[in-house]
């Protein structure tokens, strides 16, 4: 839940959509500035442009989240290169290769 656009705040639900097949960066990029000055949380599983210091800056859990998921996977052999970049951490796995 600690990463949940939800968490720990009174909160409504906005959703983007759009038809798959045409570029999905630029309306997400305005919807994403636009609700910036109510520190909207975009869902970090989704479609979005957030970075690592963005997600830990929206979502107050996030550090808390990253050392349960350092410690219940310390190779980080469930980290992809994408949840690696999202999240600001590296997995073991590429110094072992």
């Amino acid at each position: 839940m600690w990463l949940s656009p939800l968490h720990g705040r009174d909160s409504a639900y906005l959703g983007t959509l759009q038809y798959h097949r045409l570029p999905w960066r630029g309306l997400f990029v305005d919807v994403e500035r636009a609700l910036a000055p109510f520190a909207a949380r975009t869902h970090w599983g989704k479609q979005h442009t957030l970075t690592a210091p963005t997600l830990r800056a929206l979502y107050p859990r996030c550090d808390d989240l990253l050392a349960v998921r350092a410690r219940l996977d310390p190779r980080g052999l469930f980290l992809g290169p994408h949840h690696e970049s999202l999240l600001g951490v590296r997995s073991s796995l590429a110094a072992d290769a």
